[in-house]
Order: C-alpha cells, then structure tokens, then sequence
C-alpha cells in the first residue's frame, strides 16, 4: 500500500521531515536545519536572484551571517560588500596577502598605524604651452611635467580632499628654455591661496635647466596653508 502523504497545510503538502506550501520550502520539524543534497558531485543551481533576507550579523565563518561558505568561493562577476571585509583572523586587511602578483587598485586607501611598502611609483601627467591659470586635477596624481612653457602661470589644484589635518604635495617639473618661467601663483578649486615660500621669498627660476617647484598644501581649521620651495637640477 503506497505512504500517505499528510496535505498539512492548505495549498501544501509535508513529505517526512519536508513541508511545501506555495512556493517556500522548508522543515517540518521545528528548529531543523534544510539541507539541500546534490546526491554526489552533482549542483544545487538556480538561474535566478538568490535573496537572503535573514539580516543576521556575523563575526566570523560560523558566528552567524546569513550565508556561511565551508569551501572555497567564485564571484564571476563584481562583489559589493555594504559593510566590513574581514579576511583572515577578521582584523580587516591586516597581515592578508591581497591578489597575489596581480595588481589591487583601490579608490581610497587609509592606514591608521606604520604602512610598510617594498616599492612605489606615482603617476605623471604632461601640460604643454603653459601660461596664466592652469587647471591640475588631483584625481589624476599629484605630479605634472610642464614643457614649452611661455610665461609665469598659477596653479589652480582641483579636487583637492578638504578633510582637516591632512597634507597633500604637489610636483611641478618645469622644463625651462632659454627664458625661465615659474609657477607663481596657486589657487585651489579656484580659490587663490598665499605661497609662503622656502627662504622668505618667491625663488628665481634658471634657464635651460629642470627644476621642480613643490608645493605642500596643509588643510587645517577648514582652511589651507599652501609652502613653496623650487630646485634646479642640471
């Protein structure tokens, strides 16, 4: 004679320890685990958005969350993560290696404690035929080869972070013909700003030579100080 099998609720059925009503899934015993079982090296796949609404926090792998991996994992596509990434013994990116020989571009990068680096390199942007106000956007670096330039110019920095207590160099390498010329004038986001100049005043320029204006801009009390100094090399 076949099992029955119990209509339960209306509109589902239960089979042994398994309920099913409309479309949810579940256990028939309270506070019992679902398992899904792939029967052998076989996939649990679906072809649509997989949602966890569960919203339970976790401190670590099997300290709650509401999705637990015992293996490894695979994102084909970008992973977006709305909290804290904690890789390792969950003290965030610390003693982790990140991405093996590849390459790991972050947008901000912020360490609070000694950051120890083996090597670095920094990008260089080129002006060309510069003179009077001169745009130098700091989201594409902090340094800027000028050549062919025909006059005294400003350098208006934009996009310049406007957090108190931070300070942030600028490199300008002039390429200087017969007739020298420098950057004199500053202004970030197109507010001019006063050069307080290495050895109290504003540095005469040298022809045929590469020199290299710095400024460093200290942003305390919602407003800047902006510190010059130029050198001449060979």
């Amino acid at each position: 004679m076949p099992r029955r099998i119990s209509t339960g609720t209306a509109g589902g059925f239960t089979l042994g320890d398994v309920t099913l009503v409309g479309p949810s899934l579940g256990s028939a015993r309270a506070n019992q685990n679902l398992v899904l079982d792939a029967n052998g090296t076989g996939d649990i796949t679906t072809n649509a958005q997989l949602t966890l609404t569960g919203g339970e926090a976790s401190t670590a792998f099997n300290a709650g969350g509401d999705l637990q991996v015992a293996g490894g994992m695979g994102v084909g596509g970008n992973l977006y993560v709305g909290g804290t990434v904690n890789l390792g013994g969950g003290t965030g990116f610390n003693d982790t290696a990140i991405g093996g020989t590849s390459t790991a571009v972050f947008t901000n990068l912020t360490s609070t404690s000694v950051s120890t680096l083996s090597e670095t390199t920094e990008i260089t942007n080129s002006k060309i035929s510069s003179v009077g106000i001169i745009t130098h956007d700091f989201t594409e670096g902090n340094t800027w080869v000028h050549s062919i330039i025909s006059g005294n110019f400003t350098a208006n920095f934009t996009n310049v972070p406007t957090t108190n207590n931070r300070y942030y160099t600028m490199n300008l390498v002039l390429l200087q013909g017969a007739t020298p010329y420098l950057a004199n004038g500053v202004q970030i986001d197109g507010v001019t700003q006063t050069i307080r100049w290495a050895a109290y005043g504003a540095p005469t320029p040298q022809a045929n030579r590469f020199e290299e204006v710095t400024f460093q801009l200290i942003r305390v009390g919602s407003s800047w100080e902006v510190f010059g100094s130029l050198s001449t090399h060979g």
